[in-house]
């Protein structure tokens, strides 16, 4: 089953359709582990797992934007379609996460809208061009394929934010293939197209890909885990983005913190 009838989650259809007709052409083979950043209510890591009943989906999703709501669709979904391919971490993530999978890398990740709040959650702040590479180059190593969406700083309406250090004006193109001379790997960066993102424009989706071993599921799991349990204050980091996601409701602040696919 390539396509689900119904969409849910915090978009519109055609936000989530137009991404996945992007992505599905690109998805081969049957027995690959992805990993879906920033999960939310789970929708393309179903549509994943409901495509290649194979494969194994991590979704990796903390619930701290939604009140857990996400989180809770997600696992109604998984069991009112019997999805059995589809496990949930529920975890923060950031560069550290991404470091400790280079061990294990998973052989495809979706990173779709979520890159650009790293600067703002867990782990370290990026605050230069440089620390944003870095963590680039970390998310990168820890697939063999990604799939990834971020931004663009020209739309009216979009908020990348602290990215816009590691943006410096360029082109989204440029900055993620400038970081990739960098990074040791044999990378190739293919540009998929163009979608609709709500009232903040037009965001790219690249295919990042290059070889290599990659790790077991548990292997994946234990990785990302570890990470979080070893960020050093990781309750206040929860208390400041929830406390911050308060403010932004109530109007008292208008700049996003973090992310889980917005």
């Amino acid at each position: 089953m390539d396509n689900l009838d119904t969409t849910w989650g915090y978009a519109s259809s055609d936000m989530y359709r137009q991404r996945w007709a992007l992505i599905r052409p690109h998805l081969a083979g049957d027995a690959f582990v992805l990993v879906d950043w920033g999960s939310d209510a789970g929708w393309f890591s179903i549509s994943a797992a409901k495509a290649f009943p194979g494969a194994t989906v991590i979704s990796v999703e903390s619930g701290v934007m939604s009140d857990g709501q996400g989180l809770a669709m997600h696992r109604d979904k998984l069991a009112a379609l019997d999805v059995s391919n589809n496990v949930i971490v529920d975890a923060m993530f950031g560069p550290a996460t991404f470091e400790r999978l280079a061990a294990s890398p998973a052989d495809v990740q979706f990173v779709l809208s979520v890159f650009h709040h790293m600067g703002d959650g867990f782990g370290r702040y990026l605050n230069s061009v440089v620390e944003w590479d870095e963590a680039f180059r970390a998310l990168v190593s820890s697939a063999n394929v990604t799939f990834f969406e971020v931004p663009g700083h020209t739309a009216e309406n979009e908020t990348p934010h602290r990215i816009e250090d590691w943006f410096g004006g360029r082109e989204v193109e440029e900055v993620v293939q400038s970081a990739l001379d960098g990074s040791g790997l044999d990378a190739t960066v293919e540009l998929l197209g163009e979608t609709a993102h709500g009232s903040k424009g037009e965001r790219q989706l690249f295919k990042i890909s290059h070889g290599g071993e990659t790790g077991t599921v548990d292997q994946i799991v234990v990785a990302i885990s570890d990470a979080q349990s070893a960020t050093a204050a990781l309750p206040a980091n929860r208390a400041r983005l929830a406390a911050g996601r308060l403010l932004r409701t109530l109007g008292l602040r208008n700049k996003d913190i973090v992310s889980e696919n917005e």
